[in-house]
Parts: structure tokens; C-alpha cells; sequence
């Protein structure tokens, strides 16, 4: 087959093709070289949230965070009606959580229940734990992965927190991702907490460098910081030929502006100047 002659099938210009949106068609070989490619779509399945929100089109595998509606006066969330799709949801009984979708429709709703006065109504947004329980309850709670409660690659699990601030004076450990809350004894109070999450910091190493703005004093930075190096003044007998390092390529600028997306060990060369010899 000669390259030069090959040409690829475009069924928006050309009627090569009988049914181009048949996966069996047939067609008459022109006097040319061809390439012929099948594309493909993604499947989407509807997903119904009743009394929340969530509702949509997805694809199998992804997942979806689903919330339920402010419960009506008198009432609380109770737990979620699966419609046989328990499995796939992370956690029925929390306000807050995710399903994953599934090669079929799906429809759930939330389900609330009358708020007795001796009970603590609890809720955890990011994390498993919520529910309605006696007062002075002790309650297991976890934080979900970054990617299950919204956030982008290259995030982690900062602490606990609660609305009011004070509330935190419930939960035993703010920085574990899995703790306790000794609720209130206190009928029909509510407590609400969340799980927070920040960017990851990676460690950025220059040798015969430095940052010019902004640097840290740790050399830690964010994902996606955009950070300016500069070269060192070069050696006797030597000028600036360039840097190198994990993933930057070797530059001749002696300041360069990157994105900070893993730890990174970046080096400036230097090549030794040739000078003519006096006789």
C-alpha cells in the first residue's frame, strides 16, 4: 500500500458508503488506497432522584453524588428507597453520598420519617454516619475518597468540620479520615458536619536554581502552581545551556514558567565556553 495514495473515509463528505450508521454496510472500492474507522459512542442510562438531586444521564462505572431535599418541617431524612439498586449506592442511610451507575436505568428516592424529640438528628456531607440516634450516641463516621465527593485528581483529605464551628467539640479526632462523634445530650438537637479536602503539595527540587516569585520556604507546592525559575550565574569558563528534569524538557531560556503536577528535580546546565587560544 503506498501511503502517499491512502486517504480515509469521511461519511460526513462522501457517500462511499450504503449505511454509514450500520455496523454491517458494504461499499465499491474507488481507484485509490483507503482507511476505513468505526467509531463508537458512549451509553447513557438515566439516573432519577426523587426528594434530591442527582437526576440525570450517565455512563456505567461513574459516579454520581446524590443529595437529599430539605426535609420538611417536623420530618428528617431517613434513609434512601433503593428500588433494588442498594448495592450501588455508598451509603443508604446518609444525606449526602454517591451511586454508581450500572448498565440500566435507575430510579431512588429519599425517604423521611416524623423528628421524635428525643432523638439527635445527624448529618455528615462527604462521609458515612448520618442518621437519626439516641441522644449521647457514640457514631462511627468515615470521609469519602477526594474522587467520590467531587474534588479533582491530586486532592486530599483535609479535616473534620461543622456548622456551627463549635460543634467540632463532638468529634474525637479532626484529622482522621475515620473517627467518632459523641452527640449531644440534648433532645431534638441537630448536628451537622462535613469532611473538607485541599490540593496535594509536591516537593520541587532545583539545582543551580531558584524560584523567583513566590517560592516556600519548604519548596512544597499545589498542583497545578505555576511556578518562574531562574538559572544560577554559571561557573568560570562555562554560559547557560539549559534545564532538564522529570517530564521539562531541556530549555535554553535561563527563566522558564512550568505547572507544578508531580515532585519534580529540575537542573540547569552549564557547558564550558570555548575560548581561542593566545599565542
Amino acid at each position: 500500500m503506498n501511503s502517499k495514495d491512502t486517504s480515509e473515509i469521511d461519511t460526513s463528505e462522501n457517500n462511499l458508503l450504503n449505511y454509514a450508521d450500520s455496523s454491517i454496510t458494504s461499499f465499491i472500492m474507488p481507484q485509490k488506497d483507503l482507511v476505513i474507522k468505526a467509531t463508537y459512542k458512549p451509553i447513557f442510562y438515566t439516573l432519577t432522584v426523587e426528594n434530591g438531586s442527582g437526576s440525570g444521564l450517565y455512563t456505567v462505572g461513574q459516579k454520581v453524588m446524590i443529595k437529599a431535599n430539605t426535609p420538611p418541617v417536623g420530618m428528617i431524612f431517613n434513609k434512601w428507597n433503593c428500588n433494588g439498586f442498594t448495592s450501588l449506592i455508598n451509603d443508604t442511610m446518609a444525606y449526602s453520598t454517591y451511586i454508581t451507575m450500572t448498565d440500566s436505568d435507575i430510579k431512588i428516592g429519599a425517604i423521611y420519617k416524623t423528628l421524635c424529640g428525643c432523638n439527635v438528628a445527624f448529618t455528615v456531607f462527604y462521609g458515612t454516619g448520618s442518621g437519626t440516634y439516641d441522644t449521647s450516641s457514640v457514631v462511627d463516621i468515615a470521609a469519602y475518597p477526594p474522587d467520590s465527593a467531587g474534588h479533582a485528581q491530586c486532592y486530599v483529605f483535609n479535616g473534620w468540620t461543622a456548622i456551627p464551628q463549635s460543634d467540632t467539640i463532638y468529634i474525637k479526632n479532626l484529622k482522621d479520615t475515620n473517627t467518632v462523634v459523641t452527640l449531644p445530650n440534648i433532645s431534638g438537637s441537630s448536628i451537622l458536619i462535613l469532611a473538607t479536602y485541599i490540593p496535594l503539595k509536591h516537593k520541587l527540587t532545583i539545582n543551580r536554581g531558584i524560584v523567583v516569585y513566590n517560592a516556600t520556604a519548604d519548596s512544597m507546592y499545589y498542583f497545578e502552581d505555576t511556578l518562574h525559575i531562574q538559572a544560577n550565574v554559571p561557573p568560570p569558563d562555562s554560559v547557560f545551556a539549559g534545564w532538564s528534569g522529570l517530564i521539562l524538557p531541556i530549555l535554553s531560556t535561563t527563566t522558564h514558567t512550568f505547572l507544578v503536577e508531580i515532585q519534580k528535580v529540575v537542573l540547569s546546565l552549564f557547558h564550558q565556553e570555548k575560548r581561542k587560544r593566545l599565542c
